[in-house]
């Protein structure tokens, strides 16, 4: 997962640089979290996923309330319980509110440009991917994590197109 750490240098100024950072460095404060507190590597992922909402809410307006509100309730909760199916669920929860707002910026853009920006549906789909990755997870055990190991590999090939591509270079397709 080493190769999510350089996304975050294409997207700075031109980009979603605090959610790619945010994907960069989860997994490595999974693993501090897991070797140091106990907590499952969910927890750390579920606050990931509400700190995702602050960078998306960041990039919009640079208003972060209800991500800051949502991180204020959900932290103390998801550490003091600390089990990995509500974690999970709230990952969910989360994930979906991401894939809301980046539907958002889509639509607005294809609305003020007149154009698809292939950025915001490659995001999509990775958010996608991340959300039905912990679905199966959670209902199915066996195949959950064959499509888990299945999907990291998909969100590996999708890595390279934001070390190319930010939102200003991203491709376009005129409407």
């Amino acid at each position: 997962m080493f190769i999510w750490l350089l996304p975050p240098f294409r997207q700075y100024k031109g980009g979603f640089f605090l959610y790619f950072l945010f994907i960069a460095i989860t997994p490595l404060s999974a693993a501090i979290a897991l070797y140091y507190f106990k907590l499952y590597p969910v927890s750390t992922y579920a606050i990931s996923a509400a700190s995702m909402i602050i960078a998306v809410q960041y990039h919009k307006d640079k208003k972060m309330l209800t991500g800051l509100i949502i991180m204020i309730i959900l932290a103390p909760l998801i550490f003091y319980l600390n089990h990995a199916e509500f974690d999970i669920w709230v990952n969910i929860v989360l994930r979906c509110i991401v894939i809301s707002y980046f539907f958002y910026f889509l639509l607005e853009y294809m609305y003020n440009k007149k154009a698809i920006n292939f950025y915001f549906i490659i995001l999509i789909v990775f958010e996608i991917s991340t959300v039905l990755k912990m679905v199966t997870v959670l209902i199915n055990v066996h195949t959950g994590v064959l499509y888990y190991h299945l999907t990291t590999i998909f969100e590996l090939l999708i890595c390279p197109y934001f070390i190319i591509y930010n939102i200003e270079t991203s491709p376009r397709l005129k409407l």
